[in-house]
C-alpha cells in the first residue's frame, strides 16, 4: 500500500500530453495532479448534524441555507500530502471514484488551487451534493479523478457524441478506427449536431472559429481519438499509484465510457485494471438534475453508497 506522500509525488510527477490554458491564455502543462483530487474537507459536519440544525426551522436546505445556518468549507484539505505527520501514513485507498470530465466553469477552464478539482465551489450545487453523498469516514480521503481528461463540457449528452459512445458501446473499436473512411463517416454523422451545439453556443458566449463543413470535422474526431487514448493510459496510471480495491464511477455515462474502453482492448495486458472495471461500483452523479435530485436526497443517496461499499 502506498504512503501519502508516495501518491503525492507520483501524481505530480506524470504529465499529461494535452496542455490547459491559464488565466492569460497561455498554454501550461498539465500534470495528473491537476486532474484528481481527494475527497477530504476543510469543515463537513456529518449529515445528520446538518439536517439537525434545520429540523426545527422552517427552512428548505440547500447549500446556501447551509452556509448560512451550518456553515461549511468545500475547499480541499490536502494535509494527508502536505503535513510531515501524515504524509508516511498509508494511502486511503479502499474506493477510488471516478467522473466523466471537466465541467465547464463561467469564468474560465482552470482550477488554479492545488488538488482544487472537485472542489471548486464556483459551481457551488454540484460540488455540495458530491460532498453530501460521499461524507462518511469510509469515503473520506479518497482519490477522485475523471476518465476523460481535459475535456472540458458541462453536458454529457456533448460527451456521449464526440467519443462516439452509444455506437462504441454496440461496437466496440468503432470509434478508434482511424482509418480514412471510418473517421469520414463518424465525421460527417457527428457534424450536424456540432452545428446546432455551435449555434446556441454562439448565441451566449465567444465560441471557437466555425468548422465549415464535415470535411474540417474529422481534424475534431481524430482529436478525440488521441485524447480517448491517452486518457485510458493515464487511468492505468492511476490505478498503478492508488493501488484502489473498487472504482466507483459516477453517471451512467462514465460507466459507460470507462466500460467501452475495456471492451475497445485498451486496458488489455493490465488484469488488475480489467478487475476493477468489471467489478466497478455504479454510482449516481452529483451533477443529476430533476426530481429526486435535491440536496436532501443527496445526502440520503450515501446510505445507498454505504450499503453498496458493504
Amino acid at each position: 500500500m502506498p504512503t501519502n506522500k508516495e501518491v503525492c509525488q507520483a501524481l505530480e510527477a506524470i504529465k499529461v500530453e494535452v496542455a490547459s490554458p491559464d488565466r492569460n491564455e497561455q498554454q501550461r502543462p498539465l500534470y495528473l495532479s491537476d486532474c484528481g483530487s481527494v475527497l477530504a474537507y476543510i469543515k463537513l459536519p456529518n449529515n445528520d448534524r446538518i439536517k439537525a440544525v434545520f429540523k426545527s426551522k422552517s427552512i428548505k436546505i440547500t447549500p446556501n441555507s447551509i452556509d448560512k445556518y451550518v456553515g461549511v468549507n468545500l475547499n480541499v484539505d490536502s494535509s494527508v500530502f502536505t503535513d510531515p505527520e501524515k504524509q508516511n501514513l498509508p494511502f486511503k485507498s479502499d474506493y477510488m471514484f471516478v467522473a466523466l470530465n471537466i465541467a465547464e466553469r463561467k469564468a474560465g477552464r482552470e482550477v488554479t488551487r492545488e488538488w482544487g478539482q472537485f472542489h471548486d465551489t464556483s459551481i457551488k450545487t454540484p460540488m455540495y451534493k458530491l460532498a453530501f453523498m460521499t461524507n462518511h469516514e469510509r469515503f473520506r480521503g479518497s482519490y477522485i479523478t475523471d476518465i476523460l481528461k481535459n475535456t472540458v463540457d458541462s453536458l454529457s449528452a456533448n460527451i456521449r457524441a464526440d467519443y462516439c459512445v452509444n455506437k462504441d458501446s454496440k461496437h466496440p473499436g468503432l470509434f478508434l478506427d482511424e482509418s480514412e473512411t471510418n473517421v469520414q463517416k463518424l465525421a460527417k454523422q457527428a457534424y450536424p449536431g456540432y452545428v446546432k451545439r455551435y449555434k446556441k453556443r454562439s448565441a451566449k458566449h465567444n465560441a471557437d472559429e466555425f468548422i465549415e463543413n464535415a470535411q474540417g470535422y474529422e481534424q475534431i474526431i481524430r482529436q478525440n481519438q488521441k485524447i480517448y487514448r491517452q486518457s485510458a493510459k493515464l487511468f492505468i496510471k492511476e490505478c498503478q499509484i492508488i493501488q484502489p480495491k473498487q472504482l466507483i464511477v459516477l453517471g451512467k455515462v462514465a460507466q459507460q465510457v470507462i466500460r467501452n474502453m475495456r471492451a475497445d482492448g485498451l486496458f488489455d495486458g493490465r488484469p488488475d485494471v480489467v478487475a476493477l472495471v468489471d467489478d466497478l461500483i455504479e454510482s449516481q452523479h452529483y451533477s443529476n438534475r430533476g426530481k429526486g435530485t435535491s440536496t436532501v436526497a443527496f445526502m440520503n443517496y450515501l446510505q445507498e453508497l454505504l450499503k453498496k461499499t458493504e
